[in-house]
């Protein structure tokens, strides 16, 4: 009989069965997360961090990546914690921060966080007078960049026989048409189906999933009256903005053993809406 590492994950996973995991440990996991340097992706990376794994966070802001690699160096340590400017929405920066992320990760990565979103600023516009690029631009950041983050972090991990999870950040919009925003909405519709189909392709080395982030705000206070408005109406049946640390527990567990039985599944962090 081969032995447990040879094994296929199916296999191995009958024979040596874990019982009840806990999310709580991923000591000796890699994991990429873009769009890390603020709210749900910070909150992601540092609870990933405070849990034992690597973390390697990609963002395009070159001021606030700095200051939160600076910060997390100085908490968990500059040998954990490694910090990637590039535009996963720009082809070129894209491929360049990829090969920069894998140069700089010190194992080949099991965990990928697509958490990086572009909405298109589409708010005061005609619905018939949106220029295309504008939709072109949010497919290429919401939809294909999340291909090619997985696509470039895990295939060493896959090809020498796993496992790996992937968590992509959704949002309410790809299931309800939010006004005005074409370009959001029908990209992160695209990002929920991508979301299945990546889980039915990659089976069983690679587990994918989603979450999806209701009202959510640093601190949870309100960004706007409006929104303020949708909570105190009893919008939200938890009646409260959700904060985004509640968010990354719940990608940390799509992404920890505890979830080992679940694939191409969406899990809504609403507080109820």
């Amino acid at each position: 009989m081969p032995a447990p590492s040879e094994q296929d994950p199916v296999t191995r996973h009958r024979e040596n069965p874990r019982g009840v995991a806990l999310a709580e440990d991923f000591a000796g996991r890699t994991a990429l997360v873009t769009g890390g340097a603020k709210n749900i992706g910070l909150e992601t990376a540092t609870a990933l961090l405070q849990r034992g794994a690597e973390v390697v966070v990609i963002d395009k802001n070159e001021d606030a990546l700095a200051d939160v690699e600076r910060m997390l160096a100085e908490r968990f340590g500059g040998d954990r914690v490694k910090a990637v400017r590039a535009d996963v929405g720009d082809p070129a920066s894209r491929e360049e921060g990829l090969h920069r992320a894998n140069e700089v990760a010190t194992a080949p990565f099991s965990l990928v966080v697509n958490n990086a979103y572009l909405t298109g600023d589409t708010a005061r516009m005609d619905p018939l007078d949106v220029p295309p690029q504008i939709l072109r631009d949010a497919f290429e950041t919401n939809v294909v960049a999340a291909y090619e983050v997985v696509r470039a972090a895990l295939r060493t991990t896959r090809d020498d026989g796993g496992p790996a999870a992937v968590v992509n950040v959704l949002s309410g919009a790809a299931f309800k048409p939010v006004p005005q925003r074409p370009a959001y909405s029908t990209t992160k519709a695209a990002l929920a189906m991508l979301t299945r189909q990546m889980a039915a392709d990659l089976a069983p080395l690679v587990r994918v999933n989603a979450v999806v982030p209701g009202i959510v705000s640093e601190g949870g206070v309100a960004r706007s009256d409006s929104i303020r408005a949708v909570v105190d109406g009893g919008g939200v049946p938890l009646q409260r903005i959700g904060e985004p640390h509640e968010v990354a527990a719940a990608i940390l567990f799509l992404l920890s053993d505890a979830s080992s039985y679940i694939t191409g599944a969406t899990v809504e962090c609403t507080g109820g809406r």
